[in-house]
């Protein structure tokens, strides 16, 4: 429930409060593991990434393939945060 929440909140542009419910998220999915918890950190990096937060996303991204993605997700997204990352940096 509060994961269909979050998803609310940072569809409506209020990253702060499904940052919040997310993180709460998180730490239920934590002790069964598996692919809730993987959606969960790839939720949370595409919040970082969506407030410009490119490493912090990363180390969400970094998160969700320690715990495992079976559906691979998480390896296309790293690549185009990475590419984020470096066209960020150049255009400064």
């Amino acid at each position: 429930m509060q994961f269909s929440v979050a998803r609310l909140y940072i569809e409506w542009g209020n990253f702060s409060r499904g940052r919040e419910l997310l993180s709460m998220c998180i730490g239920t999915f934590r002790r069964k593991k598996g692919a809730r918890l993987a959606v969960a950190y790839e939720t949370a990096a595409h919040i970082e990434e969506r407030s410009g937060r490119y490493t912090d996303a990363l180390a969400e991204l970094a998160s969700a393939a320690k715990v495992g993605n079976p559906a691979g997700r998480g390896v296309r997204r790293s690549w185009r945060l990475i590419w984020s990352i470096g066209r960020a940096c150049w255009i400064r």
